[in-house]
């Protein structure tokens, strides 16, 4: 069996293991698993082990000004989660047209074009920004979430 398969299904499966583990703390399962995804499980356990235990108090019934809140924090969570993959794929649209190129690699791919330094280091510069903001509202919109439900 591929060592890469194997690396692959222990990895999701200790990043489901860990959404357990924030859910039996008292927390959401979906922060436990997208922080062990998004990053690593080693990094998703050591964040669900500082996030405080919640305790379990009566529940009151959901008011229309806090489904409202929950409404809009998944709506953000949604964009975080859409930043990241555009810088994702914006640095590997850039990175497949490097000024860095091989010249036999650019003699291959005869339709490929390169970008000028100063364009490349910007996009680059861009992409980076757009995935690094994309995870920091991500994990604050999950906080924000986990604290109102």
């Amino acid at each position: 069996m591929n060592p890469t398969i194997i690396y692959l299904f222990l990895y999701i499966l200790s990043s489901i293991a860990i959404g357990y583990w924030s859910l039996n703390r008292g927390n959401s399962f979906i922060i436990g698993l997208l922080v062990s995804l998004l990053f690593t499980p080693l990094i998703g356990l050591i964040v669900v082990g500082i996030i405080k235990k919640k305790e379990k108090v009566m529940a009151e019934q959901p008011t229309e000004a806090v489904n409202k809140s929950n409404k809009n924090i998944t709506s953000k969570i949604v964009i975080g989660v859409g930043n990241i993959i555009a810088g994702l794929i914006i640095y590997l649209w850039a990175s497949s047209h490097s000024p860095h190129m091989d010249p036999a690699e650019m003699l291959m791919n005869y339709d490929s074009y390169v970008l000028k330094e100063p364009i490349y280091s910007i996009i680059i510069i861009f992409a980076a920004i757009l995935g690094i903001g994309g995870i920091a509202f991500l994990v604050r919109d999950l906080l924000a979430y986990n604290k109102n439900k």
